[in-house]
C-alpha cells in the first residue's frame, strides 16, 4: 500500500489505492461570491475495501450491513509522511465500485474540512434549540405596574446592555412613551398594550453570538486592527421579534417560541454580511479567527513575501466572479437596500451580492388614536425577525441602513479589489506543512510584480508538486 499518504476514518487506518495522491483545495472566503463563506475540500479518491478498511466503515457494501457511513459525517485525518495535512475533516462516502486485481471493491469519497464544522453544525440547529435562551425568560406588565411587583417595567430595560441579553427599545409612539407611563389618570391596560405592540422584545446580537459559539464548543477571537467584537456596532445591534403579544395582565416572555424557523447559522451569517467579516479555523482545534475585509485589505493582519516561492505565472485575467455593473446589498424584505456601481464598463446588469436572512429596519408608526381613546392604536406588524440598532434605549433608523454599512465596511473592498479586477493563476513551491498552515488573512507580496495579492484559493494541491493558487490583486 501507499507509504506516504495515510487516511484514518474515526481513528482507524484504512487502505488506499496504490500511488494515491490526495488533491487538497484550501479556501476561506471566495471574492468570486462574497455572500458565501467557503470550506476546504479534497478531490474524490479511492479506498480499497480490505478487511482493515471494512472495519473502519462498519462492513459497508457487505450483505446485511447496517452501516450509517453514507448518511453520516465520518471524522477523517490524513497524513503525508509525518505531516498531518488534514485534521478533524469530514469524509463523505459517495459510491462503491468494482476494482481490479485482488482488491475487487473500491469505496469512493472525499473530505471537507476547515470552516465546514461551523457551517454544518449551525445550519442544522434552529435557534430555539439554544438552551441559554431560557436564561432570558421574564414577565412584563401589560397593566398598571403597581398591581404586580414581580413583573418588570418595559421602560426600565432601556438601560440594558448586551450582557443582559435583551431590551425593549423606544420606538415612535406618537407621544413620549415615558410620559405615558407617568400618566396616573391614564388607562394602563391601553398604554401597556400600545407599547408592547409597538416595541416587542429585542435580543442583542453579541449575546446570541457568544451563546451560539459557547454551546457548540467553539471559541473565537479577532485579528487585525481594533477588536470589532468590542465595537459599538456589534454590541448595540439587536434582533427584534415581530410577534404580537396576547392581551393579559402580565405577559410571560419565553424567547424560544419566537425562533422556530431561524437557524444559528442565520445569526452568524447576519453579522458576517453586515460587517464584512471573514474567518478561518485554527488547524489544531475548534478556535476561529475573524477579521474584517477592511483590516485584511489594508494589511492590518500582516503580509507574507512569497516572491522566492513563485515558480510560474500561468494566466492573468481582468474579471472574476459574476459581479454586475450594479451590485445590491439588501435585507430579506428589501428594506434599506443599497446598490453600488463597479467602475468597469464591460460589466452589465444588476447582481444581488448579499441578501440578509433577516428583515431590515422596523416600520415605526405614530398612534392614530389618543391613549385615552376607545380604539386601539392602528399598528401594522408582521411576524418574523428584524435587525435594528439600540441607540441608548431608542431605535436608530440609520446605522444599519445598507448605504451606511457599505461605506463603513465594504468601501475598501470595492476600491481595492473590484473596480479594477485582476486575478492571476500562479504556481508556488510550497510544502504540505506550508499549505496546511497557510494564513489567508495575510496578503501576499510578489516582488516580480511589485504588488500585493489576496489568496482566493489554493487549488488541488498534491504533495511534491507546485501549488496552484488564485491571487487577486489588491490596489
Amino acid at each position: 500500500m501507499n507509504n506516504n499518504i495515510r487516511l484514518y476514518l474515526n481513528g482507524m487506518l484504512v487502505d488506499l489505492e496504490p500511488k494515491t495522491k490526495v488533491a487538497v483545495t484550501r479556501q476561506i472566503n471566495s471574492f468570486f461570491e462574497l455572500k458565501d463563506r467557503q470550506t476546504s475540500y479534497t478531490k474524490r479518491f479511492k479506498i480499497l475495501l480490505t478487511k482493515r478498511s471494512l472495519k473502519a466503515v462498519y462492513n459497508l457494501g457487505k450483505p446485511y450491513n447496517v452501516s450509517e457511513i453514507p448518511y453520516q459525517p465520518i471524522r477523517a485525518t490524513i497524513y503525508d509522511g509525518p505531516v498531518c495535512i488534514i485534521d478533524n475533516g469530514v469524509f463523505r462516502a459517495t459510491e462503491i465500485n468494482s476494482g481490479y486485481g485482488k482488491e475487487s471493491v473500491i469505496l469512493k469519497g472525499s473530505i471537507q474540512y476547515g470552516n465546514l464544522q461551523l457551517f454544518k453544525r449551525m445550519k442544522q440547529m434552529r435557534l430555539n434549540y439554544l438552551v441559554s435562551l431560557d436564561e432570558l425568560n421574564h414577565n412584563i406588565y401589560t397593566y398598571n405596574p403597581d398591581e404586580n411587583e414581580e413583573a418588570q417595567d418595559i421602560v426600565q430595560t432601556r438601560n440594558n446592555t448586551w450582557q443582559n441579553g435583551y431590551i425593549y427599545l423606544k420606538g415612535n409612539y406618537g407621544d413620549d412613551a415615558d410620559s405615558l407611563f407617568n400618566n396616573t389618570s391614564g388607562d394602563y391596560h391601553h398604554i401597556y398594550n400600545h407599547i408592547t405592540w409597538n416595541c416587542p422584545p429585542s435580543l442583542f446580537l453579541k449575546w446570541l453570538w457568544n451563546k451560539i459559539f459557547e454551546e457548540n464548543g467553539f471559541t473565537y477571537s479577532y485579528v487585525g486592527g481594533d477588536n470589532f467584537f468590542e465595537s459599538a456596532d456589534f454590541e448595540n445591534t439587536v434582533i427584534t421579534i415581530e410577534k404580537p403579544f396576547v392581551y393579559s395582565l402580565v405577559q410571560s416572555v419565553e424567547f424560544r417560541q419566537y425562533f422556530d424557523t431561524t437557524t444559528e447559522y442565520d445569526v452568524i451569517k447576519l453579522a458576517c454580511d453586515m460587517f464584512g467579516l471573514v474567518f478561518q479555523k485554527d488547524t489544531n482545534n475548534n478556535h476561529y479567527y475573524f477579521t474584517s475585509l477592511n483590516d485584511l485589505l489594508n494589511k492590518k493582519c500582516g503580509t507574507q513575501n512569497l516572491s522566492k516561492k513563485l515558480q510560474k505565472t500561468k494566466t492573468i485575467k481582468y474579471k472574476f466572479g459574476s459581479y454586475g455593473s450594479y451590485n445590491k446589498f439588501k435585507y430579506k424584505d428589501n428594506a434599506w437596500g443599497y446598490d453600488f456601481r463597479i467602475n468597469n464598463s464591460w460589466l452589465k446588469g444588476i447582481k444581488t451580492l448579499i441578501e440578509s436572512p433577516f428583515k431590515g429596519l422596523p416600520y415605526i408608526f405614530h398612534a392614530e388614536e389618543k391613549v385615552s381613546g376607545i380604539e386601539e392604536p392602528k399598528i401594522r406588524i408582521s411576524e418574523g425577525c428584524r435587525v435594528i440598532y439600540n441607540d441608548n434605549g431608542q431605535v436608530n433608523t440609520s446605522v444599519l441602513d445598507w448605504y451606511f454599512l457599505f461605506r463603513k465596511y465594504y468601501k475598501s473592498f470595492k476600491e481595492k479589489a473590484l473596480d479594477k479586477q485582476e486575478i492571476m493563476e500562479v504556481e508556488m513551491i510550497l510544502s504540505s506543512q506550508e499549505v496546511r498552515n497557510f494564513d489567508f488573512f495575510k496578503l501576499i507580496y510578489l516582488e516580480q510584480y511589485a504588488s500585493y495579492y489576496y489568496c482566493n484559493k489554493i487549488k488541488n494541491f498534491v504533495s511534491g508538486k507546485p501549488a496552484k493558487m488564485e491571487l487577486i490583486k489588491i490596489r
